[in-house]
């Protein structure tokens, strides 16, 4: 296996492993809260979490674009950039869903709400 492909995967299992997890406790987090009988808000708590998750990943995929720019491995730099590029969409729709609508998230939550 090559270098790139095998960087590519370690960096795509380190997104997908923790997105799953938040899934699977979201999910039981959902029929736990409809079992009971004064229902709370548990989707506002997902959301956070969530934003939390992708804030952490996206600057931990920073923080290796500019350890990687500095030992000037600059292949490995255009795979971290793709990944920023793919967190930074949900961060900024989410961020954007929990503040305000006005000024640039508008643009952004018309895009999302097509999108999603």
């Amino acid at each position: 296996m090559s270098p790139l492909l095998k960087s590519f995967l370690k960096r795509l299992l380190l997104i997908v492993f923790p997105m799953v997890a938040l899934y699977f406790y979201a999910q039981m987090d959902f029929e736990a809260n409809s079992r009971r009988e004064h229902r709370t808000d548990a989707g506002l708590g997902i959301a956070f979490l969530a934003t939390g998750l992708l804030l952490v990943l996206f600057l931990v995929f920073l923080v290796d674009i500019i350890k990687k720019i500095r030992i000037k491995n600059y292949k490995i730099v255009k795979i971290d950039a793709v990944f920023l590029l793919i967190l930074s969409t949900p961060i900024a729709y989410l961020i954007c869903q929990i503040t305000s609508r006005n000024c640039f998230c508008t643009s952004i939550i018309k895009i999302g709400d097509t999108l999603f």
